[in-house]
Formats: structure tokens, C-alpha cells, sequence
């Protein structure tokens, strides 16, 4: 029986979602899509009033604690949830091993992770306990997160809805402990226990609801062969998953070190609003994609043609965003965040373009996994995590968190684009990408 929600949409597009697969997949994308939106309108809003809450400085001191244990985030995960979910996929005999193997490893790296973590911020900030114990907390979250394996699971089957209501639910619960929060003044450390309890809700609930939905006589299995296996295909992921976090997060932690917490509060305000939205483009090419991959081998030509759309809207989009978010920098961060963060203006005047390089960046990832181009993507990646480290060492001290934006609009613009013109696999797409930044 087709699902209630495609009697609603035109003919045309019934025709094509004829089988059960597409309505499946389909489905599957519409359940991500929401779940993107309801974090997006969550971190605004309640990330927002949290701001305004803690005010400039302890704001700064919980976005450098988040971005601190982030850097380490993909030695916690090993880079397994692509592996896992293919293996799943091609050898199902297998499925028990491999996720008690992916299991143990995840939880015995978090746990090394999480002791390294607080050892290197005790060492970094040894007179600050308050931020000591904000990492820690933050760490000890991360260790809860080897329910990703059931997430892995999930993904395989293409059943993401189960996934997301856990993961909803428990980020639902925690955004309204957080606003218990503020409501009766909690302090910051309090604050942060928050982001412990979501980690452990979300593993309670997916491991509920896996043992709910499969047969619960069917036991995972910890493998030291498997688990070997697992980690000699996934160090590329991993060292790859450390050059995107750096690439992503070394301004916010460089910030802190270089500068100090209330210029993190100010820097993460402005970010806060300008990446609010980057989960559209994101959405769009990942949706998108998979049906413009199969013009590549029946209609090269369509399929370039496809992309250069793809490009062309994406961008659209993102010159909509910059020109909201540029011609009411300072009434939109004064409404929202209040004068303390008046500062956050100046930032988002040149954080917000780094959307286009973003977006463009989404499209070309994409196009260069097809096209199995996954080591020149890495080393793109990393020359723009080095360029963005180097910008930072020299910009922050004098221009502060102007400066860590400049630092991360011009690493974004080397990696995503520019580096594209000096590889001659690249050449030809970056000047599809160049034509779509004049919308053509």
C-alpha cells in the first residue's frame, strides 16, 4: 500500500515513485530533512538565549570547551560509520561481528580519548577549573556516543526514521533542561551537564529501540580480528575526519589560546547565525545527487549540465542568506543576542560569505566521491585545515575575532575552489563552480 503522503504530490512525481525503494528512500530523506531543521531552529533559538544568559565571556568559555573535544572527535568515532554501514550492506552474514567489534573499538577510543582530552586541558588551562570541568564533561559525552552503532544499523536499513525520533527525543529533552536552566539561573558547570545527558538519553533510546525492532536473540560479537579489519579501512577516514575538525574548529579553541574566552563569545554569536542555514544546501545536494550520478554513464553531457544546476541554485541560495545576514548585521545580532555582542556584527559582515565556499564545497565533495577522487578531497581538505591554522596564528593577536574570521573565509575559499584550478582532475569542475558564482 503506498504511504498517505504521496497522494498529495502532482502525478508526475507519483509516476516516478512507483517502487517501493524510492518511496522508501525517499521517506527515509524527508525523516533527515526534519530532523535538520529541528536542530537548526533548536541551536538558534535556545543557542540564542543561552548567549544572552551567560553573556560574552562564559558563552565563549562553553563554544571553547564544545570546540575543544570536537578536535578530537574523529579519533573518538575511528572513522567507522561508513565502513560499518558498507559492510553491512555487502556481507549481512556478518552483521552481529561486525557491530560488537565496531562497538568495542568505539568504546575502548573513547574512553583513551576522553582521558587524554582532560589531561591535555589540564595542562593547557591548569588555573582554569571552571573550563577543566566543562571539557571533561564534554568528553564524558563523547564516551556515550558508541550508540552510534546502532545509528550504523540504521543507516544500512534504510530506516532512518527510528534513529531520528531517538536522536530528536533526546535532543528535545535536553534543549528544555537547558532552558530549566536559564530559567532558574543554573550556573555555567550545570549548563554543561546538559551535554552529558543528551549523549546518554540518545543511547538508552536507540538501544531500546533496536532491541524493540530486531530479534533479541541475536547477540553482537567482539571480533579482534574483525576489529583489526575495520581499523585497516578506516584510518583513512579517521586521519581525513581530524583535517575537516581542524578545518571546522581550530579558530574557536585558537581563539581561546591566543586571545581569550569573551572573543569566543563573540566569534561563536556571529557563527551561530552564519552556518544556521548550511544545512539546506547540504540537504539539497545530498538529495539530489544520487539521481544526477545516474546521467553520468547513459548522458555525460545531461550530467554536466545537472551539476552546473545543482551549482547554480545552491549558490542562489547562499547569496540570499549573505544579504540578509550583511545588510542587517548589526539589528539581527543587537535583536537577538543584545549589545554585549555587538562586536559579532564586524564578524558576521565576513563569515557569512564563506557560505558560498560551503555550499560549493557540499556539491563538489559529493562529485569527487563518485568520480573517486576521496585522496585529492582529503589532501584539499588539509591544506585548508593548515591555511586556516596558519591565518589564525597571525591574525588573531592583532585583529582578534575578525581575524579568525578572515582566517576561516579564505581557508574555506582555498580548499573548496581555489585549489581546484591546479589539479588537472579539478580543472574542469571548478569552472563549472566559477560559472555558478556569476549565477550562470
Amino acid at each position: 500500500m503506498p504511504p498517505p503522503w504521496l497522494k498529495v504530490l502532482p502525478p508526475i512525481l507519483q509516476r516516478q515513485l512507483v517502487s517501493p525503494m524510492a518511496q522508501k528512500l525517499v521517506g527515509n530523506t524527508s525523516w533527515m530533512f526534519v530532523d535538520k531543521i529541528f536542530r537548526a531552529v533548536g541551536e538558534l533559538t535556545i543557542g540564542v538565549w543561552l548567549a544572552r544568559y551567560l553573556g560574552p565571556q562564559q558563552f565563549g568559555s562553553l563554544n571553547f570547551a564544545i570546540a575543544f573535544v570536537a578536535l578530537f572527535t574523529p579519533i573518538y568515532s575511528l572513522g567507522l560509520d561508513k565502513i560499518v554501514v558498507r559492510d553491512i550492506v555487502q556481507h549481512p552474514e556478518h552483521t552481529e561481528t561486525t557491530l560488537g567489534s565496531a562497538l568495542g573499538l568505539r568504546l575502548i577510543a573513547g574512553m583513551l580519548g576522553a582521558t587524554v582530552t582532560i589531561g591535555l586541558i589540564m595542562r593547557l588551562r591548569p588555573s582554569e577549573p571552571l573550563l577543566q570541568g566543562l571539557v571533561g564533561l564534554m568528553a564524558l559525552g563523547i564516551v556515550f556516543q558508541v550508540s552510534d552503532v546502532v545509528t550504523f544499523w540504521f543507516q544500512s536499513q534504510i530506516q532512518a526514521k527510528r534513529d531520528i525520533v531517538a536522536r530528536s527525543s533526546a535532543y528535545g529533552a535536553t534543549s528544555l533542561a537547558r532552558v530549566g536552566c536559564i530559567l532558574n539561573q543554573a550556573s555555567l558547570i550545570t549548563i554543561g551537564f546538559t551535554y552529558v545527558l543528551e549523549p546518554v538519553i540518545r543511547a538508552v533510546g536507540l538501544f531500546l529501540v533496536y532491541w524493540r525492532t530486531e530479534d533479541i536473540t541475536k547477540r553482537w560479537r567482539f571480533s579482534l580480528r574483525r576489529s583489526v579489519e575495520l581499523l585497516h579501512h578506516s584510518w583513512p577516514l579517521i586521519l581525513s575526519g581530524v583535517a575537516i575538525m581542524v578545518y571546522m574548529r581550530i579558530d574557536q579553541v585558537m581563539l581561546g589560546q591566543l586571545a581569550n574566552d569573551e572573543a569566543v563569545g563573540v566569534y561563536s554569536a556571529a557563527v551561530r547565525l552564519s552556518e544556521g542555514w548550511y544545512f539546506v544546501p547540504i540537504t539539497i545536494a545530498s538529495s539530489v545527487f544520487p539521481a544526477i550520478v545516474k546521467l553520468k554513464h547513459s548522458d555525460e553531457r545531461g550530467y554536466q549540465q545537472q551539476l552546473q544546476k545543482l551549482f547554480r541554485v545552491i549558490v542562489a541560495l547562499s547569496y540570499c542568506a549573505i544579504l540578509v545576514l550583511t545588510l542587517f548585521s548589526k539589528p539581527i545580532i543587537a535583536t537577538l543576542f543584545g549589545a554585549d555582542y555587538i562586536d559579532s556584527s564586524r564578524v558576521l559582515l565576513i563569515h557569512a560569505w564563506s557560505g558560498v565556499f560551503v555550499s560549493l564545497g557540499t556539491v563538489r565533495s559529493l562529485w569527487m566521491a563518485t568520480e573517486n577522487l576521496l585522496v585529492l578531497s582529503f589532501l584539499f581538505t588539509l591544506v585548508g585545515a593548515i591555511s586556516n591554522v596558519l591565518l589564525n596564528y597571525f591574525l588573531i593577536p592583532r585583529f582578534s575575532a575578525v581575524g579568525a574570521s578572515a582566517a576561516t573565509l579564505f581557508s574555506y575559499f582555498l580548499s573548496a575552489y581555489a585549489l581546484g584550478f591546479l589539479v588537472p582532475s579539478t580543472r574542469k569542475m571548478t569552472f563549472i563552480m566559477s560559472k555558478a558564482i556569476f549565477l550562470r
